[in-house]
């Protein structure tokens, strides 16, 4: 028989064997895929750890779904963003040519349940849902607050001479951004507001004015990772000829400025992604560029088309553009990895013998279908001027998402899975222990002598068979070798 103690040293040795390789498996400090050094009291970016990138074969996106909306004929309809509830999209833009409309649409297949217009409110540009309810902005910094049925609650009017072009919300807080002429019409600056949800009263405002010309924010959104808010636009956007400016600035979430990040030569910037290590994915006019969380450039690359919305989402980079192919000006998706190679492209509006394009706002994305919409000319109708909303629900096949790995690192999920893995071992281990002994005992309580015992189960142990005096194991109802039935307590 094995000792108790022996056992116990052999269990233990087995326990820490096993953890040694699934620590060395998982490659515990590279948990989060990046490793910091410290150097006079800044972080820098030593190793990136790039993972999740699926393979490109497998990556297969589907349209569901293709919807034309042209409420008005012979003017101008243009969709800018699409915000999502738990089983409808809802699409804000221009209607009318110049006034707010917002559309509420079954994410099934599209059909139109209610849709909202009004032609003394300019247009809409961004949405968000927050608490059931949906929030719009536009041309003069007004603020609309619906109910998921499209029942108009609440008008917050501002009317300042600009456009809030951008809306986010988080901790508690309503962020708008965009900008705002100044009283001479050459000049404009950039301005954020932060609004209490609860009250939807300011709680604090932000401006800045770069330069004496035209300077334009076209977008907020928080680094998940920092903490921060990344105002993005232009500055001395076209005045006196110059070239624009790309202009970034990273503000707190009280507003207060931490840094500004600049690059030149950049005609219009239209939207930002970030992703969960921090990193900034930012696009425009015929280019897409990636910032450390710090600001830092990392990778920047020239495009031949126009890029319009990004979002990103399970390793993946998308970018909602328009390029000119065939003669004719057409919605595109694009998909990037993490390192801006691309790795598929969707011509959304292959279809159509007319323009197409995007403006600024949001995409919407479930956590398995993504929803976009922009406007397109009028395929049905001769004259010029007449535009119609296009919107588009695009799956992502659950099913052909591989998964491989391209480096040295693992993701923080496998890591975590390994990490678990060892922590059940260790646990399984040390319960057999426990088992082990508590099963010694029991056997050792129940190992009498024949003179002892009181009760038939007791005979069911180690002990002598007393006819012929072989050896009765745990169990052992008759002697394995005379047959005596040990569970009467006599000898015959």
């Amino acid at each position: 028989m094995i000792n108790i103690h022996t056992f116990q040293r052999r269990i233990i040795i087995i326990t820490f064997v096993i953890m040694l390789l699934l620590i060395h498996e998982a490659n515990i400090p590279n948990i989060n895929g990046l490793f910091y050094n410290i150097n006079s009291g800044q972080l820098t970016k030593q190793t990136e750890i790039i993972n999740n990138v699926r393979d490109i074969q497998n990556l297969t996106l589907k349209i569901n779904w293709k919807i034309h909306s042209n409420p008005i004929i012979g003017w101008f309809d243009e969709a800018f963003s699409v915000c999502g509830s738990l089983d409808h999209v809802y699409v804000a833009g221009i209607n009318n040519g110049a006034y707010a409309r917002v559309e509420k649409r079954l994410k099934l297949d599209g059909s139109l349940v209610k849709d909202w217009f009004s032609m003394a409110i300019y247009f809409f540009s961004d949405c968000i849902i927050v608490k059931d309810k949906l929030y719009t902005i536009g041309w003069g910094w007004n603020m609309l607050v619906f109910d998921l049925n499209l029942n108009l609650l609440k008008f917050k009017r501002r009317s300042l001479d600009g456009l809030a072009t951008s809306i986010i919300f988080y901790n508690n807080y309503i962020y708008i951004a965009g900008w705002e002429n100044l009283e001479d019409g050459n000049d404009t600056r950039f301005r954020v507001a932060k609004w209490k949800i609860e009250e939807l009263i300011i709680a604090k405002e932000y401006v800045s004015n770069p330069t004496s010309g035209i300077d334009v924010a076209t977008v907020i959104d928080v680094n998940p990772i920092s903490k921060q808010l990344w105002l993005v636009g232009l500055e001395n956007n076209g005045i006196n000829n110059s070239l624009s400016k790309l202009r970034i600035e990273v503000l707190d979430l009280d507003l207060n400025l931490i840094k500004v990040i600049g690059k030149d030569n950049i005609t219009s910037v239209h939207a930002i992604a970030f992703d969960e290590y921090g990193h900034a994915y930012l696009g425009g006019y015929r280019f897409i560029t990636k910032y450390d969380m710090y600001g830092n450039e990392l990778i920047s690359k020239e495009l031949s088309y126009e890029i319009w919305k990004l979002l990103y989402a399970n390793g993946y980079v998308y970018a909602a553009a328009d390029e000119v192919i065939d003669k004719y000006l057409r919605q595109v998706l694009y998909v990037f990895d993490r390192n801006l190679n691309q790795v598929d492209r969707v011509l959304l509006s292959e279809d159509l013998s007319v323009n197409a394009s995007f403006r600024e706002g949001k995409m919407f994305f479930d956590g398995k279908n993504l929803y976009i919409a922009g406007y397109n000319y009028n395929y049905k109708y001769t004259e010029d001027n007449d535009t119609e909303w296009t919107i588009y629900s695009i799956s992502l096949i659950p099913g052909a998402m591989i998964q491989t790995l391209v480096s040295t690192g693992p993701s923080s999920t496998d890591s975590l899975m390994w990490i678990f893995i060892g922590i059940a071992t260790a646990t399984i281990s040390w319960i057999s222990i426990f088992i082990f002994i508590r099963r010694k005992k029991i056997s050792s309580r129940l190992t009498y002598s024949s003179s002892n015992v009181t009760s038939p189960t007791l005979y069911i142990t180690t002990r002598l068979c007393p006819r012929c005096g072989n050896p009765a194991y745990l169990g052992d109802i008759f002697c394995r070798k005379c047959g005596k039935n040990l569970t009467l307590n006599k000898s015959g």
